[in-house]
């Protein structure tokens, strides 16, 4: 557009010094000089024409630069906006991954707390059968109620190694272990060093590592 209007300005202004030439040379130039009125007042017009054309086409641009601005804001706004949504997204999916990782460790603690409650229940009825068993007469030992007793009592126990419990039952002898043994009586004995144990009077058990009871124990001192 500034190309044409240089041109159109070159030409009015050769246009302009034409007519003055042919003022110049007289009435002899008078039709030369009415044509040369009328390129001048087409070239005004284009002109004219062309300054509207640019003055539109400054205004469009104008225009368009103004709603580019806006949406370069609207971009960065919607840029922002999803950050921030996909940030709290995040921290939502690791809350929700560490309530699901707590929930599991605490269903899975408590089921293990209800075995070993469970367990432990038993653990006083097995003594009682144990005990029963060994002291049966053998008359009763030989008919159906004595061996049903002992049957019990071997399904029991049974079930106690099934579940992995092993028994607490420390020999004679044995160094006392404060962590699986309890002292009930202490007294001095000489065929025993101190710390030893002399005798089991109540079994213990344990789970893995997790002490269910500890062993009644005689040691000597």
């Amino acid at each position: 557009m500034r190309k044409d209007r240089s041109k159109l300005m070159a030409a009015l202004q050769a246009a302009t010094q034409q007519l003055k030439v042919a003022e110049q040379k007289g009435a002899g130039w008078q039709h030369e000089k009415t044509e040369l009125l009328r390129q001048l007042e087409q070239t005004e017009e284009e002109a004219a024409a062309n300054e509207r054309a640019l003055e539109a086409e400054r205004a469009e641009f104008a225009e368009f630069k103004m709603l580019n601005g806006q949406g370069e804001d609207l971009l960065s706004h919607l840029r922002e906006t999803a950050r921030v949504n996909k940030e709290g997204w995040e921290r939502e999916r690791e809350r929700f991954s560490n309530y699901k990782s707590r929930t599991e460790r605490q269903r899975k603690e408590a089921h293990q707390q209800g075995r070993l409650d469970t367990l432990k229940a038993l653990l006083s009825t097995i003594d009682d059968l144990e005990r029963a068993t060994e002291k049966l007469p053998q008359d009763i030992r030989d008919n159906g109620w004595g061996e049903g007793v002992e049957l019990i009592h071997r399904n029991l126990v049974s079930m106690l190694k099934r579940y992995n419990v092993e028994a607490i039952s420390p020999a004679s002898g044995d160094m006392f272990d404060a962590n699986f043994h309890e002292s009930t009586v202490a007294e001095d004995n000489h065929e025993y060093e101190s710390d030893r144990v002399i005798e089991t009077i109540q079994k213990g058990y344990r789970l893995g590592d997790k002490l269910l009871r500890a062993a009644l124990v005689k040691v000597s001192r």
